[in-house]
């Protein structure tokens, strides 16, 4: 009788520690149900009032809003954040996105931009393009950026090229203000910093520009002043003056 009493007595507050910690999980479960509840029900205080964008500088927050449709008023909880994403990618000027919840009433989006490297030019138009070549749109640059020219957006190939010979001519340090295709003469004309313009034919090797700074250096050196370099014809520099 006396072990009897002994394990009932025990027992007894092992029983109340789990009803408490019963009772706590219930009214944790009814208070999160009870939330989303109201969240989902679309009430004030959970509603989207701040679209909050970072990073743009050639895009616009109506562009950026535009792409997003009206999601204002929306719930914040149940914002569908990989269909923001998806809308902003379809812009061509975003390279990424990032999209974060911030409760009760915003979300905030991160854009990483494609960042201009020349402009295209053609019949009095002109268009932004990577350092890929692919074209951002509209130009929105100031001055300063190497035009190419005259080349249509539907002309890929040289757009792809002429970004070689950018490229190219960046790792000997010359300054390209024009890629400009000759019609006339089947070749594309080169300006840099230098007086002088160097002739290529198109889709040649860039990499013969490894060895235009080393023949400036010998025509400075003789201090005569070329017209022109002329890259065109079999792998070979010809100075013309």
């Amino acid at each position: 009788m006396n072990r009897r009493c002994h394990v009932r007595a025990s027992a007894t507050p092992r029983r109340r520690r789990r009803g408490v910690r019963l009772s706590l999980f219930l009214a944790v479960c009814v208070g999160l149900t009870a939330g989303v509840l109201r969240w989902s029900s679309g009430e004030t205080d959970f509603q989207l009032k701040h679209v909050n964008v970072h990073g743009i500088e050639y895009l616009t927050l109506a562009e950026i809003e535009g792409a997003l449709g009206p999601i204002r008023g929306d719930s914040a909880v149940w914002l569908r954040l990989p269909a923001l994403r998806g809308a902003l990618k379809s812009k061509s000027r975003i390279a990424t996105v990032q999209t974060y919840r911030k409760l009760p009433d915003a979300v905030e989006i991160e854009v990483h931009e494609r960042v201009p490297m020349a402009v295209l030019e053609h019949a009095n138009r002109r268009w932004d393009i990577d350092h890929t070549g692919q074209i951002l749109g509209r130009s929105r640059v100031q001055a300063g950026y190497p035009r190419i020219h005259p080349v249509s957006p539907a002309q890929r190939g040289r757009i792809r090229w002429a970004v070689s010979v950018l490229k190219s001519a960046e790792e000997v340090g010359f300054a390209v203000s024009d890629v400009a295709f000759d019609a006339i003469s089947d070749g594309v004309v080169v300006q840099t910093q230098y007086p002088c313009d160097i002739w290529l034919a198109e889709s040649q090797a860039t990499s013969l520009f490894d060895f235009v700074p080393a023949v400036l250096a010998d025509v400075e050196r003789r201090r005569e002043t070329p017209n022109a370099l002329d890259c065109r014809f079999s792998g070979q520099i010809i100075v013309v003056f």
